[in-house]
C-alpha cells in the first residue's frame, strides 16, 4: 500500500512541478482532485484556497471554481484552527505555507468509500496539502511579480512622458533666450554643451 502511495505521490509531485505557477489554470485543481480522490478512495476532493490580497475563499474542484461566502463550513473551521478535522466520512486538512506561518487554504476529501480514513490516507492528505501549498505560493508570487512589473512599466512611462515634456520645455526656453542674444554658431555650441551635460 505504501509503495502505491509513494508512486502516486511521485507522479503527483511531477505534475505539480511541471505546472509550476499555473495554479490559475482551470485544469490543475480538477486534475489534482481527481487523482487524490482515486488514491484515497473517496467521492470528491475539494481545495479551498484563500486569496492573500482579498482574503476571499475560493472553492476549486472537479466541477470548477466558485467563490465561497465565509460560512460555518468545515473548511473555514480548519482554516481558523489550523488543524485537520476528521468527521464522518470527511477529512479536511489545512494547507499551510512552506514556513507553516500562514494558512493558504484547506483540502477536503469527502465520501470515503470504505467508511474510514486510514493513517496512510491522512499522511497522503498532509503531503498533498504541502505540494498544493508550494504550487499556490508560486502562483501568488508570479501574480505579485507580474503586478510589480506592470506598476514599474507604468511609472517608467509616466516618468518618460514627464522627462520628454520637461526636456522639450527646456530646449524651447534655451532656444528662445539664445536666439535673442547669440549668433547661430554660438547657439549650436550652447545646445551641444547642454545635451552633452544630460
Amino acid at each position: 500500500m505504501f509503495k502505491t502511495i509513494r508512486r502516486d505521490l511521485k507522479r503527483l509531485h511531477g505534475t505539480v512541478s511541471r505546472l509550476g505557477g499555473e495554479v490559475a489554470d482551470a485544469d490543475c485543481f480538477p486534475f489534482l482532485g481527481t487523482v487524490a480522490a482515486q488514491v484515497v478512495g473517496c467521492e470528491s476532493c475539494v481545495f479551498h484556497i484563500c486569496d492573500p490580497i482579498t482574503g476571499e475563499l475560493t472553492r476549486k474542484s472537479i466541477s470548477g471554481t466558485q467563490v465561497e461566502p465565509p460560512a460555518d463550513s468545515l473548511a473555514v473551521q480548519v482554516i481558523s484552527t489550523r488543524r485537520a478535522i476528521l468527521r464522518d466520512r470527511i477529512l479536511c486538512q489545512p494547507i499551510l505555507s512552506h514556513d507553516g506561518e500562514q494558512v493558504i487554504g484547506a483540502l477536503e476529501l469527502a465520501g470515503k468509500q470504505d467508511g474510514t480514513f486510514s493513517p496512510a490516507d491522512m499522511a497522503f492528505a498532509e503531503t498533498l496539502a504541502r505540494h498544493v501549498a508550494v504550487t499556490v505560493e508560486q502562483s501568488f508570487l508570479a501574480q505579485e511579480t507580474f503586478a510589480a512589473i506592470e506598476r514599474f512599466q507604468d511609472k517608467t512611462r509616466r516618468l518618460l512622458t514627464i522627462t520628454l515634456g520637461l526636456g522639450a520645455t527646456i530646449v524651447a526656453i534655451v532656444l528662445v533666450q539664445s536666439a535673442a542674444a547669440l549668433t547661430t554658431s554660438e547657439l549650436l555650441s550652447d545646445m551641444a554643451k547642454f545635451w552633452s551635460e544630460l
